[in-house]
């Protein structure tokens, strides 16, 4: 009797470690679907403004805690003569003109210095991202990919629990925009980009 008790047990172990094996991969399955997607859509909107995306690989070299990084650092990367392809989660939405939003949109990834943008956007271009918002249940910090020409870089200085921290602020006019779901989502696609 013990003996069988043992082996039923042995069989569910096994079957459980089966289980949470598949499921493993099926998430990262999932996971990898949803990172693709994510890149495909990014690389759509720079496509279509033919934006520049190199300043998130040149960026990343700034990553650390005793690496300076600068607005005039920022400058070369962004003030160039074309849009420049930018994700992250949309923090504000405000009328500015009868025919412009202005947009506050965070940069997702937490590995680079802190990095912002403050665009104008035309409303008919805005209107049908806030619909997909509204109707997506699920997203919790809702993220977007723009294409912008950047015209100013400057910088903001905001306190911390200890201390300050400098904020990157780009500003300039969208040229294209894509909602592509939760910002949260877009944390490990742009970490993956920035390495390539």
């Amino acid at each position: 009797m013990r003996h069988s008790r043992l082996i039923v047990l042995a069989i569910l172990v096994a079957l459980a470690t089966g289980c949470s094996d598949s499921n493993k991969q099926s998430r990262k399955a999932k996971a990898e679907a949803r990172d693709g997607a994510l890149r495909a859509k990014i690389a759509d909107v720079g496509k279509r403004a033919s934006a520049d995306n190199s300043w998130m690989s040149a960026i990343s070299e700034h990553r650390g805690a005793f690496t300076s990084f600068y607005s005039v650092d920022l400058e070369k990367l962004w003030l160039i003569d074309r849009p420049i392809v930018f994700a992250g989660a949309l923090a504000d939405v405000a009328t500015d003109s009868g025919t412009d939003y202005k947009l506050l949109i965070r940069h997702s990834d937490f590995l680079s210095p802190e990095l912002r943008l403050q665009i104008l956007c035309a409303k008919d271009r805005v209107a049908p991202i806030l619909s997909a918002i509204k109707s997506d249940k699920a997203a919790t910090s809702p993220g977007v990919v723009v294409a912008a020409q950047i015209t100013q870089v400057g910088f903001v200085t905001e306190p911390e629990r200890e201390g300050t921290k400098t904020v990157f602020v780009g500003h300039g006019r969208c040229t294209d925009i894509a909602y592509i779901g939760d910002a949260f989502d877009l944390m490990f696609v742009l970490q993956d980009a920035a390495k390539k």
